[in-house]
């Protein structure tokens, strides 16, 4: 949220990270003062409703309160500067251009939702503001200055609490805030795939990985059993596959293997990443299986349409533990409510290897057919809304998997938060990728087959998918 810093309400993402800033205020638009569906203009509901202070409204004169209102005037601070009220200005500015947007998309629907809009906001900000004013009461014995500033750090805590909790209730209740409107015409193709670390043919592997991945043009790439070697000078599958690509790129790991080989998640895409972070995900208790030392990988992407916030999860893979997998995935929701801006304009997506079926507990969880892991947060499953087949992405037709002698299975996913303005965060395609045996030309390497005098291979042990969704 664009207070959060200056609030202390951020979670530190690693060194060196730029700032994101916040997409929703780059071109604010100018509004119509017309009326509403339900017969009020914005300036009206404004002059009411501004969380940060109301205003008396324009026709009021000049210096002299609402008796409407019928509030006692504010304790001017001994101490307040021209700087104190430039910096509360500008933070009402940026607020306010938050709400036009919204009321500019709802001028477009029925009065119904307009009615739902400014219902549901005035609750939220009634009961955050109550809290505000408490706040204050109690700074009262501090002195006039420092009561004054108490009050004003407390009405602006009031707004930010009144928005985040609005923001919340339109992800949760999205038909409210988006009906009627038009749909955004334009995508983003994200894809997950895991890269079965260095098992098999792994070099000539990675030459057919390059060449399905550029084939697929999405933009972002989540990808699960990347290798990276130990050491400054070491290679990285993920670098390298960026470099091939011309992609930014973030990995991490908590897996070394021996041989100082890494086993961790990257999240590759075409636009700058201006954050990222690690969430380390639990493992099974002491004697009742292996440490995997799974992760979430967490990245904010500069998208040229706003900012995007993408994470990318690889569960304990053992068929028994589905458990594990439920507080594994507890805590990435966990991770993603934590570190979600809600200045964002589309929803969170989620990719990963998650090891688990559609019918599965874990993935129950996600998608709203049991109780969810964090309150309000139910994802949507590409593959459920647009996906054509039982679209197997561990499929024993893939001679790397059928080897394994574990039942045919969809274990990878794209999911996507639920729809926002625009239709933004719907998914509108899924297909599935790296089913083919592509020719590297090199005749080494287990598992290699033969084509006129080529040699190739299945890129991975497991099918990767891609989704379209509209942003």
């Amino acid at each position: 949220f664009f207070f959060a810093e200056e609030m202390g309400d951020t979670k530190e993402d690693k060194p060196g990270a730029s700032p994101v800033a916040d997409p929703a205020l780059e071109n604010p638009t100018e509004w119509v003062d017309e009326p509403s569906p339900t017969g009020n203009t914005f300036g009206q509901w404004w002059s009411k409703n501004n969380p940060l202070g109301a205003k008396a409204p324009p026709s009021t004169p000049a210096g002299k309160e609402s008796e409407a209102e019928g509030k006692e005037k504010e304790p001017k601070a001994p101490n307040a500067t021209p700087d104190d009220s430039e910096a509360d200005k500008r933070e009402e500015d940026r607020f306010r251009d938050i709400i036009e947007r919204w009321w500019a998309n709802l001028m477009l629907s029925s009065a119904p939702a307009m009615e739902n809009l400014q219902g549901n906001f005035s609750i939220a900000m009634s009961s955050a503001r109550q809290a505000g004013a408490e706040a204050a009461q109690s700074a009262r014995h501090m002195g006039e200055g420092a009561a004054h500033v108490a009050k004003r750090q407390a009405d602006r805590a009031a707004g930010v609490a009144a928005m985040r909790a609005f923001r919340k209730q339109a992800a949760e209740w999205p038909g409210r805030f988006t009906m009627d409107q038009p749909l955004v015409e334009t995508t983003v193709k994200v894809a997950t795939w895991n890269l079965w670390w260095r098992h098999g043919s792994w070099e000539q592997r990675l030459l057919a990985i390059q060449s399905v991945l550029k084939e697929q043009k999405a933009d972002i790439i989540c990808l699960q059993e990347v290798w990276a070697e130990v050491g400054v000078d070491g290679r990285s599958q993920a670098q390298e596959l960026a470099d091939a690509l011309g992609f930014h790129v973030t990995f991490d790991a908590d897996n070394v293997k021996e041989g100082g080989l890494k086993l961790g998640n990257a999240i590759l895409s075409r636009w700058p990443i201006l954050s990222t972070s690690t969430k380390s995900l639990p493992a099974p208790k002491k004697g009742e299986g292996e440490n995997e030392k799974r992760i979430c990988l967490r990245a904010d992407i500069d998208g040229p349409r706003g900012l995007l916030q993408v994470y990318t999860a690889h569960l304990n893979w053992k068929l028994h533990e589905s458990a594990v997998r439920v507080a594994q995935l507890t805590e990435v929701c966990k991770f993603m409510e934590a570190t979600r801006k809600p200045s964002s304009l589309s929803p969170v997506i989620l990719c990963g290897d998650l090891n688990a079926v559609p019918d599965s507990d874990e993935i129950r969880m996600l998608v709203g057919k049991t109780k969810p892991a964090v309150d309000g947060m139910v994802l949507m499953d590409a593959w459920d809304v647009a996906g054509a087949g039982p679209g197997l992405t561990w499929d024993n037709v893939n001679p790397w998997a059928a080897r394994e002698l574990i039942p045919s299975r969809r274990l990878d996913y794209v999911f996507a938060g639920w729809p926002m303005e625009g239709g933004r965060g719907y998914v509108t395609s899924a297909a599935l990728f790296g089913q083919e045996v592509i020719m590297t030309g090199d005749p080494s390497g287990e598992g290699m087959s033969s084509f006129r005098g080529f040699k190739g291979c299945v890129p991975s042990d497991h099918y990767g998918v891609v989704a379209t969704v509209r942003y």
